[in-house]
């Protein structure tokens, strides 16, 4: 997908929050869809109490050049923030 010297064309973002029953399903299927330009998935995850960072950063692992997570250690929306304006 993504070479070294490219940006992709579309960049997926997804919000996560203890989603570790539906993560590795959105990723799964995100990941599945053929196209014929680069892309790129931007994870946030508001820092999910259950295993969700972790099956995130398992997805980050396997694919390097397309997934960009980003994890807190402490809820952002909690304190007003909005992830996708900030981060």
């Amino acid at each position: 997908m993504n070479q070294a010297n490219t940006s992709p064309l579309v960049s997926v973002c997804i919000l996560a929050f203890n989603h570790e029953r539906y993560i590795r399903e959105t990723l799964d299927n995100i990941l599945k869809q053929q196209t014929s330009f680069d892309f790129e998935i931007i994870v946030h995850d508001d820092a999910s109490s259950d295993t969700t960072p972790q099956i995130i950063k398992e997805y980050q692992e396997r694919f390097p050049k397309i997934i960009r997570a980003k994890l807190q250690t402490e809820n952002q929306y909690s304190q007003g923030i909005k992830p996708f304006s900030k981060f």
